[in-house]
């Protein structure tokens, strides 16, 4: 990735479920991979494809599974993107296939 850039990271699942994964001022109990100050400068970023986060949906407050079914995944690096104000957004898409069972 260029730097700086944006200091979110999230993902949209395939049904459509947010999850930010790198954001400013998170709560002391929400797993980050990274201060959001941090992140602006980081060029690459590597996490597990086991990742758990919160969603962004009211009600479910607990971890989930990031990347748990098959589809496409949109990854988004940008300022502000849980405001109506979010801007230099840059995606990536990641299509996770199902996998062969032994």
């Amino acid at each position: 990735m260029k730097t700086p850039h944006g200091e979110y990271l999230a993902v949209n699942q395939p049904n459509g479920t947010i999850f930010y994964l790198i954001y400013p001022h998170p709560e002391p109990s929400d797993p980050v991979l990274e201060s959001s100050e941090a992140f602006v400068e980081i060029p690459t970023i590597r996490f597990r494809a086991d990742l758990k986060a919160r969603p962004r949906v009211y009600g479910r407050d607990t971890l989930e599974a990031v990347f748990r079914e098959p589809g496409e995944y949109v990854l988004r690096i940008g300022h502000k993107l849980e405001s109506e104000r979010a801007s230099e957004i840059h995606k990536c898409t990641v299509r996770l296939v199902p996998g062969n069972s032994p």
